[in-house]
């Protein structure tokens, strides 16, 4: 894998790192990574706490040609042209992961 930490590169934490994410893990992770180079999984995420950015893969078979998608995730969101729809639905499922429906046995070990 490979990772960077954003809050020492100046991001101030919001949720542009989350949608980012959610974005990056449906569309560019899963074409380059799993569906064209073969990986069981490959997937990115943000810690705010550390400010740590990271992107991994596992079962991967090939593991130089992932790295190269991870470097060039900076180009890919720098020319990718989002519709209303695709940045609504990564809007959507961020703060689904943030904000994930519970179970009551669940909510009550939550809130502990």
């Amino acid at each position: 894998g490979k990772g960077c930490n954003l809050l020492q590169s100046g991001y101030v934490n919001h949720g542009s790192a989350s949608v980012i994410t959610k974005f990056l893990n449906t569309t560019w992770l899963w074409d380059r990574v799993r569906v064209s180079g073969g990986a069981y999984g490959g997937f990115c995420g943000y810690d705010s706490l550390s400010g740590m950015y990271t992107c991994l893969s596992y079962r991967d078979p090939n593991l130089l040609a992932t790295l190269d998608n991870y470097d060039a995730i900076p180009k890919f969101l720098k020319d990718v042209t989002l519709d209303e729809d695709a940045l609504s639905k990564a809007i959507i499922g961020a703060i689904g992961a943030v904000d994930a429906h519970q179970l009551p046995p669940a909510k009550g070990y939550t809130s502990l």
